[in-house]
């Protein structure tokens, strides 16, 4: 579909011709939709995917940590909360400052 820069252009077509424009921009703007809910739904999957490998590493490596530290599994369990919420906070700023 060509671009219309002036609205002479415009003012060339008939009734009929105008229709035909309007309704192949429509199925453009309609193809973009679809295709910009496809990204998005296909995103979320990802990151859902990418999530939950995450919290299956962390979990695992809390248990080792439980075993092996020297201070009382709650301890360590409340350390291991706060360092994971700030590295979760840097993952997540640094993932999404790559798209602006």
């Amino acid at each position: 579909m060509s671009s219309v820069d002036n609205e002479d252009v415009l003012g060339s077509f008939d009734n009929a011709g105008l229709v035909k424009v309007w309704e192949a921009l429509l199925q453009t703007c309609q193809y973009r939709q679809e295709a910009v809910r496809k990204l998005d739904t296909d995103l979320k999957q990802l990151e859902h995917r990418r999530r939950s490998l995450t919290f299956e590493v962390l979990r695992k490596y809390f248990n080792v940590f439980e075993r092996i530290a020297h201070l009382l599994p709650m301890e360590v369990r409340k350390m291991m909360e706060n360092e994971t919420q700030v590295n979760f906070a840097q993952i997540n700023f640094s993932f999404f400052s790559c798209f602006r």
